[in-house]
């Protein structure tokens, strides 16, 4: 919005802001949303194979259930 309306100042020419609000969108999406993704869908498919349940051995139908 600030690279938008050049001139208009939203953030004031306050850059360290700027650099603070990027970086903390940029933790919070991948901490938030990336790494529990990820990690969710490896658990779910590869750890019951790895531990050899059987029956949990279909990944699909188990991503299913939830």
């Amino acid at each position: 919005m600030d690279l938008a309306l050049i001139g208009c100042g939203i953030l004031f020419g306050d850059y360290q802001m700027y650099n603070v609000l990027i970086t903390a969108h940029g933790l919070v999406m991948i901490f938030g949303f990336i790494m529990p993704v990820a990690l969710g869908g490896f658990t779910n498919y590869f750890l019951p194979g790895l531990l050899g349940l059987p029956d949990m051995l279909f990944a699909r139908l188990n991503n299913l259930s939830y």
